[in-house]
């Protein structure tokens, strides 16, 4: 009877440990390591960037980073992206493509490809988002996680300087606590007189003097015409004028909003205060 026991007992614990056994070899120890999704960059953060083109020495082609998160990749990843416009001129008139596949080689986690500027792509501003919207190579990877967590989209702001014929502008006099809503926007009739000069018809506004003074019959007087000089490297303005009471100013140019903010010094006055003035697009 004993030894009937004794062996129950030690079937049992055979029972026991072949069971265990069989633990040890389930899903954590069974993973597909060639399974994984595709991203642009790890870290799931949105990526972002701004890029300078259609000047000497400026971008002609962005490289956009793609990533396979996963231990193996035995085959290529062909990844299919796609450029969807946020804004400003239509991505079409600044790229060679709108939409394209790229390749994550096998035996690697890492892939990239460009986009790319059009050579005859000169000014403008323009807005995209470059999409991924699919993935083949393999049925096991996909594209991000469902939860949203991982990044698919980086977004571009393209610019380029396109100096206009004419701008709405502002003034304002800070030191003397006169903000822009002392003054009336004017128009700012650009000329251009060289590769990077223009001629201002009034570089404070033609109604300037006139509200400044609370002197009606001044409006139209005293105009501040000046040459404005771009720097294209730095974006850096200057203006100067013949001399007497506008004495000139200096001031910045951001290609992307196409708007001038720059200040002005003056004799015209007594005492040293300066105008600032910002010059933006005509909606």
């Amino acid at each position: 009877m004993k030894n009937i026991v004794k062996i129950i007992a030690l079937s049992l614990l055979f029972a026991f440990n072949l069971a265990c056994s069989n633990d040890d070899d389930g899903p954590g120890n069974n993973q597909n390591l060639e399974a994984g999704f595709v991203e642009i960059s790890p870290g799931g953060t949105r990526a972002s960037q701004m890029i300078i083109f259609g000047e000497p020495g400026t971008t002609s082609e962005i490289t956009i980073p793609l990533f396979f998160n996963g231990a193996l990749n035995p085959t290529d990843l062909i990844v299919e992206y796609q450029v969807v416009d946020m804004g400003g001129v239509s991505a079409s008139e600044i790229l060679t493509a709108t939409s394209g596949t790229a390749i994550i080689p096998a035996g690697t986690r890492i892939g990239d490809f460009p986009i790319t500027i059009r050579p005859d792509a000169t000014s403008g501003f323009s807005n995209f988002d470059v999409v991924l919207t699919s993935v083949s190579g393999r049925p096991d990877v996909q594209l991000g996680l469902v939860d949203g967590s991982r990044n698919l989209v980086h977004s571009i702001n393209a610019c380029s300087t396109n100096v206009l014929a004419s701008y709405t502008g502002q003034a304002a006099v800070p030191s003397l606590n006169l903000g822009d809503e002392t003054f009336s926007p004017f128009t700012a009739n650009l000329t251009q007189v060289g590769d990077n000069m223009w001629t201002i018809d009034s570089a404070w506004g033609p109604d300037f003097v006139a509200e400044i003074t609370a002197t009606p019959g001044f409006s139209g007087q005293f105009l501040y015409p000046t040459t404005l000089t771009l720097d294209f490297a730095t974006q850096q303005v200057t203006l100067s004028s013949d001399g007497g009471f506008f004495t000139g100013g200096t001031g910045t140019y951001d290609r992307c909003t196409n708007t001038f903010t720059y200040q002005l010094t003056q004799a015209l006055f007594m005492g040293t205060f300066t105008v600032d003035v910002v010059l933006t697009p005509m909606q």
